[in-house]
């Protein structure tokens, strides 16, 4: 299950730099903004999103939960020995994975090239700019082996919830390019997600409430203006596949 899941991670992160740099190099804006050095730069500003001024309320009040949240770890673990989702927490592991995700990228983005609708590419990038930030981040963070999952043997990567962060950084999207409308619906579905995982003793609350904290503060905290060019003239899906 592991190597299966990080290899699913390596190919949708090459999948959507491949949608994020492609419409970029399309893009009708002045020549002199299309060097490496300054799309570097902006990927580099994607990823400290997080400290940016609308990211760091949602990164301090997430972290803070998240450490109240600790101490009780075991007592909630214990809530969930029983399942009470059932075998509807499979559509939560379903949900939390980045299959919506690029569902949402590759469709706003295949619209807006046939329509020349620069605002569906606008809304694809953003998707895809919180979810490449997000996962890298998230899948970093694991790389250090912080805890172990709850589950009997489990593996040490519990810390932060992947599907957590995955989920609401999606959720968060939503919600900022469409409102509350669309967007209170995919946050409840982001709260399922990270409810299912507690409930498959996957992962701790304070695992879920973090990976929260770090899709809302990626999906709320990147600067619009870089989703904002004129990507009419752009080719939107260029997948990639890689060993895992």
């Amino acid at each position: 299950m592991r190597p299966h899941r990080f290899k699913n991670s390596n190919f949708v992160i090459v999948l959507t730099l491949s949608l994020l740099s492609i419409p970029l190099s399309q893009a009708d804006v002045p020549e002199e903004e299309m060097t490496d050095a300054n799309w570097i730069e902006h990927v580099g500003r994607d990823l400290i999103a997080p400290v940016s001024k609308n990211g760091l309320p949602f990164l301090l009040m997430g972290s803070a939960a998240s450490a109240a949240a600790y101490p009780i770890k075991n007592r909630v673990k214990d809530l969930g020995e029983d399942r009470p989702l059932g075998s509807w927490s499979g559509a939560g592991y379903r949900l939390g994975f980045w299959t919506i995700n690029v569902a949402y990228m590759a469709s706003f983005a295949l619209y807006g090239t046939l329509a020349s609708d620069s605002e569906a590419i606008r809304k694809s990038l953003m998707m895809v700019r919180a979810t490449v930030a997000t996962g890298i981040i998230t899948t970093g963070i694991k790389a250090f082996h912080f805890e172990q999952r709850p589950r009997h043997n489990g593996d040490r990567l519990s810390f932060p919830s992947g599907h957590s962060s995955n989920a609401f950084a999606f959720a968060g999207v939503i919600q900022r390019n469409h409102g509350w409308w669309f967007g209170g619906p995919a946050f409840a579905g982001a709260t399922f997600v990270g409810l299912s995982r507690i409930n498959d003793n996957a992962h701790y609350l304070h695992d879920v409430i973090f990976g929260a904290t770090l899709g809302l503060s990626y999906a709320f905290g990147l600067d619009p203006s870089w989703s904002n060019r004129d990507h009419s003239k752009s080719i939107a899906l260029a997948p990639l596949f890689t060993e895992g």
